[in-house]
Parts: structure tokens; C-alpha cells; sequence
């Protein structure tokens, strides 16, 4: 076929195209491509978009006079159009972002030329509120719910194996079961619960009582003898107690301790003739027993130094007697004997006096001291008579 013949018909074809489309301008345009332009065009604005985390809808414009395909890199984003030829607009849509700040790329591509696309996101505010911040249990354990308000993922975690929760996390509102086991100890005891997202974290804390404490103490009233020997208190409780005294004379091994014990009860040596008394608090947690102690007195002790006193029948001085005694006491002179005076001049002595004794002969008198529970003891003293000479006269005189 010659050049004459073939050139009639390709005009034909290029009629016959036309009529059957072509661009708004009505220029023709034989398989996408426009003759009227010299080269192929494929042009896309903007270069980039970019979205707050909330997400929404924006749109790209691609300029082309040909055909082309559109496709996103990445799942949270979605297309209006993945194809099409000459001149459109794209719209496209970015999901909600409860994460970091991410990015996207958008790739229009035509016959042999590639434009892109860049798409930013941004990440979300975080915000969170977690309701009640304080829970209380019981001993015996049970479950409470918390309540999780938020714009975005979260997680949650407890720092104690006794206290467990439901879930590990979430995302936006939600609601996490707190469980406790019983307590057996009678120790109060804490746990915190941790919701956090991004920056932002709620701590609750968790507190459960323990059981309630017991405490029984026996005997609950003791005797000791004045050298204050040892006894022995038992003290039975299922926590820890403490022990105080009411008086510094009474004493105990231990002033405290956990469980069941026995405690020694001691006291100092009474040196007093009548007895006394004390107490001992044990307390556990609320629970309080008091044990009544007494002491009984040390025995009357009364005894004088010297036990005997001897006077010339013409005394130049007193004597003095000592006294000792574990309660208070008082002296006299017994029998009548005038002669013999005594006086008390301290807690421990007292002095005796003698008259001149104008007779010839010894006399004797008895001192008696008396302790004030009625104990006796006596001091005894003998005074010598007077000499007698015979004088010029034949009288006899004293000398």
C-alpha cells in the first residue's frame, strides 16, 4: 500500500476517535493523549498536607493529560478515586491518631512519571482521668470497679501480686475491675493501680485492712515477795504488742514483741514494811489488758548499836545510841528511872543522859525503842554508884 493511500485512511481513524471523546476544549485526543499538547503532562498540588490527630478530609489536585493511578502507603489513609485520566481532584481522608505523629506518602503515577505526595499527622493531646483515686477494702477481700476516661490508648498495671486487675490497658473510655485477696495478717496494707498514656499518669492507691487483732494476757494479777523474785506473763496475740509500766520499781524482759510470748515480771527490792502496787498495760492495736502487780513488804528490821550503856556516877556526857530501821520510830525510858534521859536527834540515833547518882550504890534503867508497826528492841544501862571514905569526924562522906 503507498504513502497516497495510507494517509486518507489515518485521517478516517483520527475522526473517528474524536467523535468519541476528547478534552472540554474539544480538542481530540487519540488514547489519552492530547494532540494539541506536544509531550505528556502530569502535574499534582500540593506537594504535602498535613493533618491534626483528630484526623478529617483534605483534597489533592492532579493536572494531566493522560492517565493515571493514585495509591496511599499507608492503611489510615483512604482515597476518593484510584484512578482516572486528564484533570481531577482526590480527596483524601486520615483516621483518628490516638498515637505518635506519623507520616504518609501519596503516589500518583502515569505513563512513565511518578509525583508524590507528603502526609504528616500529628499525634493526639493526651488527656486521662481516672475515678476514684483512693479505694478501701476490707480484710476479707473483694472487687471494685475504676472508671477511665480518655482521648486515647492507655495502660494500667498494679505493683502488687495481692491486688490484680482485669485488663492491661485500653483505649478511649473504659473500665478496669480491681480484685483483692483477703488479708490474713492484721497489717493494714497498700498497692497502687497505674493508668498512664504519653506523658499523663493517674496512680490510685489501694488499701486494705487487716483482720482484727486478738490479745489475751494471763495471769492478769500478780504477787511477788519484797526481794522482787521473777514471774512470768504470757501474752497471746495474732500481731504485735507493747508492754509499759506504771511504777520504775516494776519491771518486765520485754517491753514488747509479736504473737505469742512470755514475758518475765520482776521488781526492784522493797525495802518498806508495807506493801505496794503497780500495773502493767499490754496493748495490741485497740485492744487493751492491764495487769495488777503487788509487791509485799520487806519485814521490820530494828536494831540498836550498842545494846548496853554504862555511866560513872558522875556523867561528864551524853551517850549516843544508833538505830537501825526500816520504818519510823520512837524511844523512851522505862521503869520510873528519871534519871536516865533520851532524845531522838536523827531518823537513825538518839543520845541518853545520866544524872549524878548521889546513891552508893549501881542503878539500871531500861531504854525501849518502838518501830512504828509495834516492834520492840531495848538498850540497857547501868550507872555506878558513889565512893565512900571516913572522915576527921568518923562521918562517912562520898567521894
Amino acid at each position: 500500500m503507498t504513502k497516497q493511500t495510507l494517509l486518507p485512511i489515518i485521517c478516517l481513524i483520527s475522526l473517528f476517535l474524536g467523535s468519541c471523546g476528547g478534552d472540554p476544549d474539544g480538542a481530540p485526543s487519540i488514547l489519552g493523549i492530547d494532540p494539541t499538547k506536544g509531550k505528556l503532562k502530569l502535574e499534582v498540588s500540593p506537594a504535602a498536607i498535613s493533618f491534626e490527630a483528630e484526623g478529617g478530609s483534605q483534597k489533592i489536585s492532579i493536572d494531566a493529560n493522560q492517565s493515571w493511578t493514585v495509591k496511599g502507603s499507608d492503611s489510615w489513609l483512604s482515597l476518593s478515586a484510584r484512578e482516572g485520566v486528564d484533570k481531577a481532584d482526590i480527596t483524601i481522608t486520615a483516621d483518628y491518631n490516638n498515637g505518635n505523629e506519623r507520616t504518609a506518602t501519596i503516589t500518583v503515577t502515569g505513563r512513565g512519571e511518578t509525583k508524590t505526595v507528603s502526609v504528616s499527622q500529628g499525634k493526639i493531646n493526651p488527656e486521662l482521668s481516672v475515678t476514684p483515686i483512693e479505694m478501701k477494702f476490707e480484710a476479707v477481700g473483694g472487687t471494685q470497679n475504676l472508671t477511665v476516661k480518655s482521648n486515647t490508648n492507655w495502660t494500667a498495671s498494679s505493683n502488687q501480686s495481692w491486688c490484680t486487675i482485669d485488663t492491661n490497658g485500653g483505649n478511649g473510655d473504659g473500665a478496669i475491675v480491681v480484685s483483692v485477696a483477703a488479708n490474713t495478717s492484721v497489717d493494714e496494707r497498700t498497692a497502687t493501680v497505674t493508668v498512664k498514656t504519653g506523658g499523663v499518669q493517674k496512680n490510685v492507691v489501694v488499701t486494705q485492712n487487716g483482720v482484727e487483732i486478738t490479745l489475751e494476757v494471763t495471769p492478769t494479777t500478780v504477787s511477788l515477795d519484797a526481794n522482787g523474785s521473777a514471774k512470768q506473763l504470757k501474752i497471746m496475740s495474732n500481731g504485735p504488742w507493747t508492754v509499759t509500766s506504771s511504777d520504775t520499781w516494776l519491771k518486765t524482759s520485754s517491753g514488747s514483741g509479736r504473737g505469742e510470748q512470755t514475758v518475765n515480771i520482776s521488781a526492784e527490792v522493797n525495802k518498806q514494811t508495807t506493801p505496794r502496787s503497780g500495773k502493767l498495760t499490754i496493748k495490741a492495736g485497740n485492744k487493751t489488758i492491764v495487769v495488777d502487780v503487788t509487791q509485799n513488804g520487806a519485814g521490820v528490821e530494828l536494831k540498836t548499836s550498842p545494846a548496853t550503856l554504862q555511866f560513872d556516877y558522875a556523867p561528864e556526857s551524853v551517850q549516843t545510841v544508833t538505830v537501825t530501821c526500816n520504818e519510823d520510830w520512837r524511844v523512851a525510858v522505862g521503869g520510873g528511872a528519871t534519871w536516865c534521859t533520851v532524845k531522838k536527834t536523827t531518823a537513825t540515833a538518839f543520845e541518853v543522859s545520866a544524872a549524878t547518882n548521889e546513891s552508893l550504890s549501881p542503878r539500871t534503867a531500861t531504854i525501849t525503842v518502838t518501830s512504828t508497826s509495834g516492834n520492840t528492841t531495848t538498850v540497857q544501862v547501868t550507872q555506878k554508884g558513889g565512893n565512900i571514905e571516913r572522915d576527921d569526924f568518923g562521918d562517912d562522906k562520898k567521894i
